[in-house]
């Protein structure tokens, strides 16, 4: 299953609660694997991470929504 990280990233510097977005890691491996931890900066003192791992049968992600804790912090795995 595809990522779109282009997609992804689109979505959130389209939403209003976003300041501002950046790609923390990003790594692409010739297989076809990804891994990428996007943060936003979104209205208030609140930060939103999003991390996804890629691979050609699987995707994994997780995301947080923190200040200098996490206060949301669900999870889905593969």
């Amino acid at each position: 299953m595809p990522v779109s990280v282009e997609a992804l990233l689109d979505l959130l510097r389209g939403s209003l609660l976003v300041r501002q977005v950046r790609i923390v890691d990003y790594d692409e491996t010739p297989s076809g694997s990804l891994e990428v931890k996007i943060r936003c900066q979104l209205a208030g003192d609140y930060q939103l991470q999003v991390w996804i791992h890629s691979e050609s049968t699987a995707v994994d992600y997780a995301y947080q929504v923190f200040t200098e804790q996490p206060l949301w912090r669900p999870r889905r795995n593969r």
